[in-house]
């Protein structure tokens, strides 16, 4: 299984400037926007994400929703293989953690937010949910770049600029 810790990835990226744990999320809405090529899977990828930052954050101090099984058969298939998925739930505070299920029990791999989040973590997760929706949007039939509004990583149209 992949192991990997928030730090570790929040600092991989050489390339951007990463200032913020918002830029972060940015970036990670990106790589999500682009690693996944088939509309349907980026599609249930987001959905799913959708449906844990909707659980934390209403049930913020519940760690049945803090706590997501790598073998679960819909983190499975929508979240555990796409690195961006995963990249996107790190910034959000999730890091991979061997848990046994029982004492002496097999051990299974999850991705955990440890912290409960407060007023301040809560609010990147709903920045993270409107990112997601400007994915979800793209994926959309009859979806048209060219009439949409920009996201947060793209490049700025320029105006009357100069060639």
């Amino acid at each position: 299984m992949m192991a990997f810790t928030y730090k570790e990835t929040y600092t991989t990226r050489g390339d951007l400037s990463i200032n913020t744990l918002y830029d972060a999320l940015v970036v990670a809405s990106y790589w999500l926007d682009r690693e996944i090529a088939s509309k349907q899977a980026r599609l249930d990828a987001i959905k799913t994400l959708q449906k844990i930052i909707l659980n934390v954050t209403n049930n913020p101090s519940n760690e049945k929703y803090r706590k997501l099984r790598l073998s679960n058969g819909m983190v499975s298939r929508n979240i555990a293989k796409h690195w961006s998925a995963l990249e996107f739930l790190c910034m959000l505070g999730f890091g991979s953690k061997i848990i046994a299920s029982s004492p002496g029990g097999e051990e299974e791999e999850y991705l955990v937010s440890d912290n409960v989040p407060g007023d301040s973590k809560l609010g990147l997760y709903a920045q993270g949910s409107t990112l997601l929706d400007l994915i979800h949007n793209r994926c959309q039939p009859g979806f048209v770049a060219d009439l949409a509004p920009p996201t947060p990583w793209d490049e700025p149209v320029l105006l009357n600029a100069r060639t």
